[in-house]
């Protein structure tokens, strides 16, 4: 792999600095080991996938949203089969009482807020899909910025895996979760406010391996998952 260029831009804590309150700083040293362990053969294999799963009408692109709102508070597996109860959405659309019956057969938990705000997004996104498309004129980091300001109920991360599927090659904001905050040694609800510094971080080391920023993140999930990709749960998206 080329890299276009090395350096680290955020200064490596040392893990023993790192009980420090909400001004702890990220560690960056084992996320930087992990972007310098990915393998051809890991590469090859994750874009084959999300180019074949990259989304081609409005309809495919709504349902990403979906599996988006499935994936706030709960498992990868309640996911699954939150998504798989809702992803025929005319079942269930202008019949809130309907979404709602379906998201409490899932077991996906949050039925109540769920119903809301997919609802809510629902009536918005087919009176204009394209608001939540990304804009020629606009960066990745300013589109994402005005979808989660648009849609209630996903928050910065969500918005963000919402676009990651979407534009799964070429997305350059990424769901930096709870388990990527561990990874860089920070408390997501004490250092919330250290979003952007670590998507940043995450994004241009990507750019440095010449990989699209979701790539690398599944890459990396997928390892903690013991999986050697995402068919395992994305097939649902086919």
């Amino acid at each position: 792999m080329q890299l276009d260029f090395i350096g680290n831009i955020f200064r490596k804590t040392k893990p023993e600095q790192m009980e420090l309150g909400e001004k702890a700083s990220p560690v960056t040293c084992n996320v930087e080991r992990f972007f310098h362990s990915i393998t051809k053969d890991e590469i090859k294999r994750h874009k084959e996938i999300w180019d074949e799963l990259t989304p081609d009408t409005d309809s495919e692109m709504f349902k990403r949203y979906l599996f988006a709102f499935m994936s706030v508070h709960t498992t990868w597996e309640s996911n699954i089969k939150g998504y798989e109860n809702i992803a025929n959405w005319l079942k269930w659309i202008n019949n809130d009482a309907k979404l709602l019956d379906l998201l409490k057969d899932s077991g996906v938990g949050l039925h109540n807020n769920r119903t809301k705000f997919i609802s809510a997004f629902t009536q918005d996104y087919w009176a204009n899909c394209k608001k939540y498309q990304k804009k020629k004129d606009e960066t990745w980091v300013e589109c994402r910025d005005r979808i989660e300001k648009t849609i209630k109920g996903l928050g910065l991360a969500k918005s963000s895996f919402s676009l990651e599927m979407i534009y799964p090659l070429e997305c350059n904001v990424s769901c930096m979760d709870v388990h990527l905050f561990r990874f860089y040694g920070l408390n997501q609800t004490k250092h919330l406010k250290q979003y952007k510094t670590i998507e940043a971080h995450w994004v241009e080391w990507s750019k440095m391996f010449n990989l699209p920023a979701y790539i690398s993140r599944v890459i990396w999930w997928n390892r903690n998952q013991g999986q050697k990709d995402c068919w395992y749960w994305a097939t649902v998206l086919k």
